[in-house]
């Protein structure tokens, strides 16, 4: 049964995923038997149209999972509907794509869950999950459940399937406190477990040990799968960016010692588009890749315009969802109902599937050439404790607890400038600064990295004395890696500075100052500017002050506005390097209110503290630039990703970007745009090329050999 061939797939090709969902046809709902009297040539069809390379097979285990029936042979189901596996395994194959099987491992059906008490999760208050969708419950992985879940994929290894995906599991809010999970972690620990619930300092401990209960049951699965079929891919839902891990247990950092793939939902979207970065699918592939373990990544894009499931978003954001985990060199998972095959969309993403597929060598398994990188504060988000606002001598308005600091959008304005600039760079986790290589990187920014601890500061502290450069914003460093907060910034000594107080809302009319003569305000003719909302107040010990915030004042008179004593924006050198501080929420300010002199502030510390490869003319504000090479070295690519759209989101079109000038720092001699299918002209000179690429529609590829 071990196809030799193809062991470890998963890492020689190209992830280039389609799952089709058969609910909503004629005759066809979930949990009305439709494999029986359905042709399996029906989905395979469906699924060949759109040019994958692999699917997510949902037809063999109910969608959330029961022991009622399945569609393949095993015996621990009570009833076997009929061998759907193996008869659509056989069209399938012949079909050309890989078939992962889809298997619920986080949602189940009451029934189920009534039969087996003893592997419910339970709650610290005592009671039992049972509303998960409105009715369901789930599983607990410390629990003898894992011997089911892995004898159903021993089971599923006896057909000729290519992998198995867990939608899951899950270890949900304020669970899992079985008998099971208690006297795990009393071997582990020495105590009772502790409530989890933010703030708490043992949450840390807990959330480790929950994520490591999850590690062991893809490792009890995984290990077993790979005795007898070491071609088939075991993988689950992985962490989103955006998501703490401490709810649900999914570290990705942990979970990834025993998966073979990281596969997120970092393209799922709902609400309004117009608050939500059209970047999203591009970033986290960026930061999937950081927590991967050099294993590949998938990116999962659902296209419902969320609430509504059966009724997808606009033909241009589905390609720029699509196209950008892959032109970050990441894989792409997607999955729709079956009317959409008929659509034009379908058409225009099966053509982009083809592409990739066809010049793979331009976008799989190649590497970052960023030499900067930005900080995504995982830590943060799980533990930073954030205290009551101080309220300016002149306040107005606001209460205690007041929103601080949102982390999200810290981070969001300062990667968008960096896009905005058309800076190639990297996302990086707090991990990475205590553990990995950071040398590599010219500039590394901290986007309210309010957790860090003694292992990330003593790091930090040694890449910005031998030559590194910093940027950093409001509390980093406030608190250490569990969330207890300092009375100082622990790695106030780098910034050159000392913490009067913090967070503070001024009044308003709150500005701070142009130093003509500072290349930080090149560019820039106002003299005062619009000061973040939230700011700290500090005294610059060592550090040069680059600018001053005004004095806060009642009046509306513009003669009033006059510097203050406190700084906005300082630089340390520290050693070899240097070390920027901005002492306010100056990510979110960009973010929330676009101002294109806060845009040029932030673009001109970039590249003060950072040399530029790429130089670009006549490239809108709205073209990402990313800088890959391939993993023999021997071509570099430079993708650019246009997202110029309108004003409007959903995006109904894309506007090309025309007569785009690259001056690119390289000992290459040629260029290709490789969408366009064209040789470019080059001008060879002293440190490198310049290329003009007459037109970039939605994305391009310019190939330097």
């Amino acid at each position: 049964m071990i196809d030799k061939d193809n062991v470890r797939w998963w890492e020689k090709e190209p992830l280039l995923m389609y799952e089709q969902n058969m609910a909503t046809l004629p005759g066809i709902s979930s949990g009305n038997d439709w494999q029986v009297h359905t042709d399996p040539k029906l989905e395979v069809d469906h699924i060949k149209s759109s040019n994958a390379l692999q699917t997510h097979g949902l037809g063999f285990i109910d969608g959330h999972l029961t022991n009622r029936v399945c569609y393949f042979n095993s015996n621990k189901f009570k009833r076997i509907g009929r061998d759907y596996l193996g008869a659509y395994l056989e069209k399938s194959i012949l079909a050309g794509y890989k078939t992962i099987v889809y298997f619920n491992t986080h949602a189940i059906k009451p029934d189920f869950g009534a039969e087996h008490p003893e592997w419910r999760q339970i709650r610290y208050d005592g009671s039992t999950i049972d509303d998960l969708y409105g009715i369901e419950t789930t599983f607990c992985v410390n629990s003898s459940w894992r011997d089911w879940v892995r004898d159903v994929c021993l089971d599923l290894c006896k057909y000729p399937i290519n992998g198995i995906f867990f939608d899951g599991p899950c270890i949900y809010p304020k669970a899992c406190y079985c008998p099971n999970c208690r006297k795990l972690y009393m071997e582990q620990y020495g105590t009772q477990m502790p409530e989890k619930e933010p703030g708490n300092p043992e949450l840390r401990k807990l959330a480790f040990f929950q994520a490591d209960s999850m590690r062991r049951f893809m490792e009890y699965c995984n290990k077993a799968i790979k005795e007898i079929r070491p071609d088939v891919a075991l993988y689950g839902n992985s962490g989103k960016r955006d998501e703490p891990y401490y709810v649900v247990g999914r570290n990705n950092r942990i979970l990834m010692k025993d998966e073979d793939i990281l596969l997120a939902e970092g393209g799922f979207v709902g609400g309004s588009l117009t608050t939500q970065p059209y970047w999203r699918q591009g970033s986290n592939a960026k930061y999937y890749h950081t927590q991967a373990a050099g294993k590949p990544v998938m990116v999962a894009n659902s296209p419902a315009h969320s609430p509504w499931r059966s009724y997808y978003i606009s033909e241009p954001e589905l390609r720029l969802a699509n196209v950008q985990p892959v032109i970050h060199g990441a894989g792409v998972w997607f999955s729709c109902f079956h009317w959409f095959k008929d659509q034009p969309a379908a058409r225009a993403l099966a053509k982009d599937y083809q592409y990739f597929s066809d010049n793979r060598d331009y976008y799989f398994i190649t590497k970052s050439l960023a030499k900067v990188a930005i900080v995504w504060p995982e830590d943060s988000i799980n533990y930073y404790s954030k205290p009551s606002v101080y309220h300016g001598d002149f306040t107005q308005g606001g209460q205690k607890g007041d929103k601080v600091g949102d982390i999200k959008e810290e981070f969001n304005g300062f990667y968008d400038a960096l896009l905005k600039a058309h800076i190639p760079c990297d996302i990086i986790d707090e991990e990475s600064v205590r553990s990995e290589d950071i040398s590599k990187y010219e500039l590394l920014i901290l986007p309210n990295v309010g957790c860090t601890g003694a292992e990330f500061d003593e790091r930090l502290r040694d890449y910005v004395a031998n030559g590194g450069n910093v940027i950093s914003s409001f509390e980093t460093s406030m608190c250490d890696e569990n969330g207890t907060r300092n009375t100082q910034p622990s790695l106030s000594d780098l910034f050159g500075i000392k913490m009067l107080r913090t967070p503070l809302k001024p009044y308003p009319h709150f500005y701070f100052f142009r130093q003509a003569e500072h290349s930080t305000f090149e560019d820039i003719s106002i003299d005062r500017l619009p000061a973040p909302l939230i700011s700290t107040e500090v005294e610059a010990v060592d550090a040069e002050v680059i600018s001053y915030y005004s004095k806060k004042f009642k009046g509306w008179d513009g003669s009033e506005i006059v510097p203050s004593e406190y700084p906005a924006i300082t630089v340390n050198h520290y050693g070899k390097g240097k070390a920027v501080y901005m002492a306010g929420v100056f990510g979110d300010l960009f973010w929330n209110y676009k101002q294109s002199d806060i845009r040029k502030i932030l673009r001109n510390l970039f590249c003060m503290l950072s040399k530029r490869d790429i130089v670009v003319e006549n490239m809108e504000h709205s073209v990402e630039m990313t800088y890959r090479q391939s993993n023999n070295g021997s071509m570099e690519m430079i993708h650019m990703i246009n997202f110029s759209g309108g004003i409007s989101r959903p995006f109904e079109k894309i506007i090309p970007n025309e007569n785009i000038v690259l001056h690119i720092k390289t000992n290459r001699e040629r260029a290709r745009a490789l969408v366009s299918g064209i040789e470019l002209p080059v001008q060879i000179e002293k440190d490198g090329l310049t290329i003009k690429c007459p037109k970039l529609d939605l994305f391009e590829t310019i190939v330097l050999t």
